[in-house]
């Protein structure tokens, strides 16, 4: 059973993503951005909103909120309405921005993220363990993309990231309260599309997420977001 809820909680985490504003904006420009998402993998669905913004294209701050919806008969759970909430802030360092030729640009930062999650109604079927609670995540990682200009206001940018992370997990076990340490590795590759106006962005990304834990299902996120460039 804890091998079960283990792989589950990890496959939820795999759905995280990093701050993105400056690398959809011009070298050394500051922006505001909002963002919607949804997101999917094996019994579970669900969507994301966020705001953020980029201070001279260097450092990047974000936070968001993320509802999901669980299965009830992928997850062997008693309740039909099993659902989470998430929230997540980050902060990225845009290490290099630089541009190779006059069309393709080359993005790498360094970021760290904490999540917080709070579960409603996630009771399994099995006796041993009643209920899941929560859990809270710290990350580190890196981000690399290339931009590459196909007009002067079209981008198309495919990205690589990589992440460590650490948390703590809580389920009820009976009639006790269990708390249980993890860490993992995971990454994830992105394909984006810009498209410049005047001085803000509007862009839709693609997101497929991969981790360590054995059992782990792939995940997908697609990302829609607006930059007011300032």
């Amino acid at each position: 059973m804890k091998k079960i809820l283990f792989t589950t909680i990890m496959i939820l985490l795999g759905l995280v993503t990093s701050a993105q504003v400056s690398r959809y904006l011009e070298k050394g420009q500051s922006g505001i951005t909002l963002r919607a998402g949804g997101e999917k993998t094996y019994g579970l669905y669900g969507f994301s909103a966020g705001v953020g913004g980029s201070v001279k294209g260097i450092f990047d701050i974000e936070f968001s909120y993320t509802k999901d919806n669980y299965d009830q008969e992928s997850f062997d759970l008693l309740d039909p309405n099993s659902s989470s909430s998430l929230y997540e802030g980050w902060i990225n360092w845009w290490v290099i921005r630089k541009q190779i030729i006059p069309s393709i640009d080359i993005n790498l930062a360094v970021w760290g993220e904490y999540a917080n999650a709070s579960y409603m109604n996630y009771r399994y079927i099995d006796a041993d363990t009643t209920k899941y609670n929560s859990y809270q995540e710290g990350q580190f990682g890196f981000e690399a993309s290339v931009n590459f200009r196909i007009t002067d206001t079209w981008w198309l940018q495919p990205a690589f990231s990589a992440f460590y992370c650490t948390g703590q997990e809580k389920w009820d076990q009976k009639a006790t309260t269990v708390k249980h340490n993890y860490s993992r590795v995971a990454s994830y590759i992105a394909l984006g599309l810009a498209k410049r106006i005047n001085k803000s962005t509007l862009y839709i990304q693609v997101n497929q997420y991969f981790n360590s834990n054995q059992g782990s299902t792939n995940a997908y996120k697609l990302s829609i977001g607006y930059i007011l460039g300032l």
